[in-house]
């Protein structure tokens, strides 16, 4: 049976040679980490809710250098362990490795992986994709009227510009 809330044990012992020395031992069992799971927090219409994105691949919008957060449920809850965060591909985005927050760095995808660590030295792992979109905006701006020429115009001169909002796939 899987343990999933600390127990202690006392163990008593007793010299069998007639000194009538006893001693005892405390020991605790501590729970072990039974799974685990990559979540995400997502707000929307106000509420926000955890939801599992393990085993999936997990669209983010992040322009370069923005971040999001991915965090590791573990079950039982109630489990002190360790976690190391890592990024199959850290051209495309980086994860910090104790934290989970995941860093868009370019178009394209990648694998996040958590492993978690109990201490008894039960280790699980749970992985999800993320596809990093990194729209990026930036702006052209053109003249639009005939006396502008190149980049120069005459002094005095009023021209027209026209700004053109890109975004980036």
């Amino acid at each position: 049976k899987a343990v999933t809330e600390e127990h202690v044990i006392t163990a008593f012992a007793k010299a069998r040679d007639g000194s009538n020395v006893t001693d005892e031992l405390q020991i605790s069992i501590m729970p072990s980490i039974s799974s685990v799971f990559i979540v995400r927090d997502v707000t929307a219409h106000g509420s926000t809710t955890t939801e599992n994105v393990t085993g999936q691949t997990l669209a983010l919008n992040l322009a370069a250098n923005e971040t999001d957060d991915l965090n590791a449920l573990l079950a039982p809850d109630d489990v002190a362990a360790t976690e190391v965060w890592q990024s199959k591909a850290p051209t495309i985005a980086t994860v910090d490795e104790h934290t989970g927050v995941v860093t868009g760095l370019q178009t394209g995808t990648t694998t996040i992986m958590v492993t978690v660590m109990d201490g008894a030295g039960v280790k699980k792992t749970a992985t999800c994709a993320i596809k990093i979109t990194n729209n990026t905006e930036h702006i052209d701006i053109t003249a639009t009227t005939a006396e502008a020429s190149g980049d120069s115009i005459r002094a005095g001169t009023r021209i027209t510009l026209r700004a053109t909002l890109w975004a980036d796939a």
